[in-house]
């Protein structure tokens, strides 16, 4: 569930934004967007072009940044908000970087009006924390992931090794230790990736 800013020479109008080719000159623009967003969105980001679309996603909270042929789209998770004052600050930005370079106006849809530079994401911030999981939540899952499945897979392979090598002793407790390390990573794993609300 993300919050998004349209925009194009008609923001209220909904083209088909993915079946039209990127032009040479929309791809220039892409370029001085993307330069200007690499100075001043904070952390690493990631970008690529295909043939319709150019996209760019700050890696840290998640805000990204996608123009087509004839609109582009601002947008952001509302589940990964930590300082939302700061991120309201860097969405207004990145849309005024995209409206200038390109000359296009931005549409809110969620408020069905032009953009004000007014983020109305409370209704939709407070559903998503009923639900799900908050930003720091989810890091916190991802490392202890990464611990469990790593300690099983260690301990079931080392006491397989051992047990292997001499007869049935103590050290087959690994081997079905192992397994359920991996099955409680695996728990984790779901618990992260299901939507907000399972």
């Amino acid at each position: 569930m993300s919050y998004d800013i349209v925009l194009s020479a008609k923001p209220e109008e909904d083209p088909d934004a993915g079946s039209v080719a990127l032009n040479a000159e929309r791809l220039a623009q892409w370029e001085r967007i993307q330069a200007e967003l690499r100075e001043s969105l904070p952390g690493p980001v990631e970008s690529g072009v295909s043939d319709t679309e150019a996209q760019l996603t700050c890696l840290d909270h998640g805000l990204q940044v996608s123009l087509f042929a004839e609109e582009a789209f601002v947008s952001f998770p509302y589940w990964e908000q930590e300082d939302s004052a700061a991120l309201h600050a860097q969405v207004r930005a990145a849309v005024a970087v995209v409206s200038r370079i390109t000359g296009w106006r931005a549409w809110d849809p969620q408020t069905n009006a032009p953009f004000n530079g007014i983020i109305h994401d409370g209704a939709g911030l407070r559903a998503i924390q009923e639900l799900g999981l908050s930003a720091a939540e989810r890091r916190s899952l991802r490392g202890r992931f990464w611990r469990w499945l790593v300690c099983g897979l260690a301990i079931f392979c080392i006491s397989a090794i051992l047990v292997l090598g001499s007869e049935f002793s103590w050290r087959s407790l690994g081997v079905v230790l192992g397994p359920l390390y991996v099955a409680n990573a695996l728990r984790l794993r779901r618990r992260l990736t299901s939507p907000p609300g399972r």
